[in-house]
């Protein structure tokens, strides 16, 4: 199992480098996922983006705010790869492997 600060490689080239804690994902890390074509840096907790952290995906499209087992969800801040910024509070859909349009949001409120 591994434990402390560490990095570890997929077969598919996805790389995660940070903590770890029972064999999981614990603490600060960073994480290039190729297989879901996204870049994360933050907190994870039980191998799960969780806390504060940052991701963006290929397209250019950002999201930078809070997390909460493995969606944005929170205060945070959500710029689209066509200059469409959110503020607020973001409840985003499960984590995908492209960002999710302007319209597919579930909930939004200043």
């Amino acid at each position: 199992r591994y434990h402390g600060d560490g990095e570890f490689a997929e077969e598919d080239g996805s790389l995660y480098t940070g903590s770890w804690s029972g064999g999981k994902r614990a603490g600060q890390g960073s994480q290039v996922n190729n297989r879901e074509r996204h870049e994360y840096s933050g907190s994870f907790l039980d191998d799960l983006y969780h806390g504060t952290g940052r991701c963006q995906w290929v397209n250019g499209s950002v999201y930078e705010g809070s997390w909460v087992k493995g969606t944005p969800n929170g205060a945070g801040v959500y710029a689209f790869s066509l200059l469409f910024v959110i503020l607020g509070i973001v409840h985003l859909p499960p984590l995908q492997s492209s960002p999710p349009s302007p319209i597919s949001l579930v909930s939004f409120s200043n």
